[in-house]
């Protein structure tokens, strides 16, 4: 085992914390993350924090090892995804009925 097939293991695991499911390599192939993300987390998820995860999920999960991040450099860029989510919940205004973000990418995570 090596710290990259962690890197890869981390990957997985984001994957099922916003889905609420392990999510087969089939399935995610073929559906976009989009259509999979756990009802409660649904329109909770500034569009900006959520290029930043798809972003760090999808390097996780490459297929070569030397193409995955460090675990230091997915730490930093989860950050930033928390970043970015606190400054769209406190930016948002509260008098609007629209409280719920709407995600308009189709992200595919290919193995």
């Amino acid at each position: 085992m090596t710290d990259k097939c962690d890197v890869y293991s981390f990957g997985n695991i984001l994957l099922e914390v916003v889905c609420l499911e392990r999510l087969e390599n089939v399935k995610r192939q073929k559906f976009p993350i989009e259509e999979n993300i756990d009802e409660y987390l649904k329109g909770s998820i500034a569009p900006k924090c959520w290029e930043v995860f798809v972003d760090v999920t999808k390097r996780c999960l490459q297929y070569d090892p030397n193409e995955r991040p460090t675990m230091g450099e997915v730490e930093v860029q989860l950050e930033f995804a928390f970043l970015l989510q606190e400054n769209a919940d406190c930016s948002k205004n509260t008098n609007v009925d629209d409280d719920h973000y709407k995600l308009v990418s189709t992200t595919i995570v290919d193995d």
